[in-house]
């Protein structure tokens, strides 16, 4: 009986053992797949990338930086998105900046967050760079940062449909931060990042348009309600 029990021990182990080199083998190839198809996309780019196009120079900085882990390379990222952002590509100067302040394949540096950031907001009228420029400077990490400096990126950012900057705004209105109070007007903006709701919450759970608006609603009459529909409507045709 033991030596029964021995040899099916024995079979157990051999079993587990050949599963162990079978599945190896597997991650084997699932390896050397990712790396042989990261390979192909990199030799596509790389020629105009190298040639001098700012946008291949930016597909390529996009490529390293989101690739499986077994190839990421924030490193090459930014090499890539440098070269791309210094000919004025607006989403390489973004990704640029958002590298700077990450400190995600180059040293953390808020200061070189916020120019690059500045330039893609400034040149290319880039919501996401304008609200992130906004909250460097009220968290107090750009240079020469100020609270005035940030809501003037935030309402950039929100006038270019970014939803976390319309909830800020609408906060302002409600608040008086920095304006004067207008419930109007902060209604409106609550209901504009109503269409961005998952990215707001995504930010800040504590950020919810649609509890903050039905909040304001309450201390407001009909008329009020109704002009900030029809100007959150006014808005959007607009935009």
């Amino acid at each position: 009986m033991r030596l029964v029990f021995a040899l099916l021990f024995l079979g157990l182990l051999a079993s587990a053992w050949a599963a162990n080199i079978f599945l190896g083998g597997l991650a084997e190839e699932e390896d050397a797949r990712i790396r042989r198809e990261h390979a192909e996309k990199v030799a596509v780019l790389a020629p105009p990338a190298e040639g001098g196009s700012a946008n291949a120079q930016y597909k390529l900085g996009v490529l390293y930086l989101t690739a499986h882990e077994l190839v990421r390379d924030p490193g090459l990222a930014f090499e890539w998105f440098s070269r791309s952002a210094s000919s004025g590509h607006a989403e390489a100067q973004y990704n640029l900046a958002r590298l700077y302040e990450l400190g995600e394949g180059v040293q953390q540096d808020y200061g070189l967050a916020a120019r690059w950031y500045g330039r893609s907001a400034e040149h290319a009228n880039h919501a996401e760079a304008q609200y992130a420029l906004g909250q460097l400077n009220f968290r107090g990490l750009a240079p020469g940062h100020s609270r005035p400096k940030a809501l003037k990126w935030f309402r950039r950012a929100a006038e270019g449909g970014q939803p976390v900057a319309q909830f800020l705004v609408g906060r302002m209105f409600e608040s008086g931060w920095g304006v004067r109070k207008d419930a109007i007007k902060a209604y409106m903006w609550y209901s504009l990042a109503e269409r961005g709701r998952d990215r707001v919450l995504s930010e800040n759970s504590e950020y919810d348009p649609t509890k903050a608006r039905e909040h304001l609603a309450m201390a407001m009459n009909q008329s009020q309600r109704d002009s900030a529909v029809k100007q959150a409507k006014i808005w959007l045709a607009a935009h």
